[in-house]
């Protein structure tokens, strides 16, 4: 390993209600052996509009980590019992699938370090296949406007 760190992505992500798209992504230690930090970006006309880096400490256990929220509601927050920043881990995004009712739905997908060319590197797992973008869905009501996030889709990679 080169001793510097760079970020990389590890998923695109978009969603229906914007032409905006973003990045979950990741970097590794200096030794490229282990994850040390996870974040998303968001960008507009190809700048960065948000930046959120995860504490990787919060995110383990059942309160997770917060990616976004209102003044009084978490629409999106991902959490983990067993992450590993050396193996990865099962992670969960919490979503509030209709504010209304304060309904919430769950994802579970997973990072894996897996052989990438001849570098160890994290990737996106669902339902065992590598994941290339992870599509938000928005729910809508016809008087309030979008009250959630629908669902996810995740696209594989090709």
């Amino acid at each position: 390993m080169n001793g510097y760190c760079i970020e990389e992505n590890l998923t695109h992500m978009s969603s229906d209600m914007t032409e905006d798209r973003g990045a979950f992504k990741y970097e590794l230690d200096p030794s490229g052996r282990q994850i040390e930090k996870l974040l998303t970006e968001a960008y507009s006309k190809e700048k960065v509009i948000d930046r959120v880096e995860f504490n990787l400490n919060k995110m383990k256990g059942p309160n997770g980590f917060i990616i976004n929220k209102t003044k009084n509601m978490v629409i999106l927050r991902v959490y983990s019992h067993n992450f590993d920043p050396s193996r990865g881990g099962i992670l969960y995004f919490d979503t509030l699938q209709n504010a209304l009712g304060n309904v919430r739905k769950e994802y579970e997908f997973e990072i894996q370090m897996r052989q990438v060319e001849s570098q160890f590197k994290p990737v996106v797992v669902y339902q065992n296949q590598v994941i290339d973008e992870m599509r938000f869905i928005a729910k809508k009501h016809k008087t309030y406007g979008v009250v959630g996030i629908d669902r996810i889709i995740f696209i594989p990679k090709k």
